[in-house]
C-alpha cells in the first residue's frame, strides 16, 4: 500500500503524528502520557496541525 503524505508526515513531524493518533481514536490525554507532554501542549499541536490538513492554513508552531 502506498505511504499517504500524512502517514510520511507523522513519521518524521511529532504534531502530525499526534494529530493522526487523534483521528484514529486516540485521546490527547493518552497522546500526553504517552509523549511525556501537557495535555493542553497535545490539544494545541493537534489542532494547529488540523487547521493545516483540513483548512489548508499555514501555521508556525514554536516549541
Amino acid at each position: 500500500m502506498p505511504e499517504t503524505i500524512l502517514t510520511k508526515l507523522s513519521n518524521d513531524y511529532l504534531p502530525f503524528r499526534l494529530y493522526a493518533e487523534h483521528k484514529r481514536g486516540v485521546t490527547s490525554a493518552q497522546l500526553a502520557a504517552a509523549f511525556a507532554v501537557s495535555d493542553p501542549w497535545v490539544e494545541e499541536r493537534i489542532e494547529a496541525t488540523r487547521l493545516m490538513v483540513e483548512k489548508q492554513i499555514r501555521v508556525e508552531l514554536v516549541n
